[in-house]
């Protein structure tokens, strides 16, 4: 009878891993999911950078060239130079990212996609300050034209090849039972810091072209600050990229659903602290 009962009791059904998850603290929680959490919040900062930067720069575009914009520009040339962006975004992500991608995996491509687009952020406000004229007519703005959308260009076509590369870092991490719920909460995340990002950029730039000249922390350059600060934004979060780990490349393997044989507390039906007659072991009766 001894070693029935032994044998019935090793082949008795075991914690499943919904048990086991519900036993953990949150810091145990967070430990196993930190490729889900970094990849989630790399996401939210990433959609504040590309927000903050996208709401200031048509603004700096329009601004008096004493405080560091064009002067001569109206909406219509910053209004060409954002629409003759579209066209490279779509052919890039068409014909550019997806080899990109397969050759660098999506780590890389997230992290030096945001590194490009930093180089480009230092870059913009240094436009206006060399190429900015007072001369009207198209042949004198051609060239400010032209390098202020090659640095919009630069700094919004990497930052899409980043974006991309997190949506799928995010379902890599996530297991399939939890996708959409991370989904949805990363989704709810990212509107809340596109709402903050426009806010501190556009509040940022008001309050540093108002400073008088000489005055701290960039003397006449003070436009400067809002792209400086967000520069340094950008390349924290390509460095926060640097936790994720190689499985994040590929989606998570999960065993089959049911394959740990295991009962959950919830779904054993204890009564009293004994299993019910259809959920406990069976023992084979001894003749």
């Amino acid at each position: 009878h001894a070693m029935e009962l032994e044998a019935a009791v090793e082949t008795a059904p075991t914690p499943s891993a919904e048990c086991e998850w519900r036993r953990l603290t949150w810091r145990e929680r967070a430990r196993r999911h930190r490729s889900t959490i970094v990849a989630v919040s790399c996401y939210v900062v990433a959609g504040a950078y590309q927000v903050g930067l996208q709401a200031v720069t048509p603004i700096w575009f329009v601004t008096g060239r004493e405080q560091g914009g064009f002067g001569e520009w109206r909406s219509s040339e910053a209004g060409a130079i954002m629409s003759l962006v579209g066209p490279v975004q779509i052919s890039a992500c068409l014909w550019v990212y997806p080899p990109l991608a397969r050759r660098f995996g999506y780590r890389r491509i997230f992290r030096y996609g945001l590194y490009t687009s930093v180089a480009f952020v230092i870059f913009t406000p240094w436009v206006s300050f060399l190429f900015a004229t007072p001369t009207p007519g198209l042949r004198a703005q051609a060239t400010p034209l032209f390098f202020a959308w090659l640095a919009h260009c630069g700094t919004l076509v990497p930052m899409l090849f980043s974006m991309t590369s997190v949506f799928a870092l995010i379902n890599n991490s996530a297991a399939r039972a939890n996708r959409g719920k991370v989904n949805g909460m990363s989704q709810a995340l990212v509107a809340a810091a596109r709402v903050v990002g426009p806010w501190a950029s556009c509040t940022l730039f008001a309050w540093s072209a108002s400073r008088p000249p000489g005055g701290w922390p960039l003397g006449r350059l003070n436009y400067q600050l809002v792209f400086y600060v967000f520069a340094a934004l950008g390349f924290g979060t390509a460095n926060l990229a640097l936790l994720l780990p190689e499985s994040a490349e590929r989606q998570l393997v999960e065993p089959p659903q049911g394959a740990d044989g295991g009962l959950c507390a919830a779904d054993q039906r204890v009564h009293g602290g004994e299993l019910s007659a259809d959920a406990a072991p069976k023992l084979k009766p001894v003749y």
